[in-house]
């Protein structure tokens, strides 16, 4: 008997990554050899855990640093994200 049939099921968060495999990058085409190495190996250390991509120092587009040098966002601070990174243009949605 399953887990909700017999009432023992219950609703958790599920946060993987690269590293898990619930996470993939397109395809790298349209770029030249060097550009999809590059980006291989990128993508290589965020799935080792040797890069974080949301790392800081990182500012908003206009210019408050929201995740200071050394410190890294946190799960509640990706998921509450409502602000764009410097460079961005547009506007959010309501």
């Amino acid at each position: 008997v399953g887990q909700v049939m017999d009432g023992t099921w219950e609703s958790t968060n599920t946060w993987g990554g690269l590293d898990t495999g619930m996470v993939h990058m397109a395809p790298y085409t349209n770029m030249p050899d060097d550009v999809k190495a590059e980006a291989e190996k990128v993508e290589e250390a965020i799935a080792s855990g040797e890069l974080h991509p949301f790392a800081g120092p990182i500012s908003d587009r206009d210019g408050e640093v929201r995740i200071p040098e050394g410190e890294t966002a946190t799960d509640e601070q990706l998921l509450g994200m409502d602000w764009f990174v410097e460079g961005v243009q547009g506007d959010l949605p309501k």
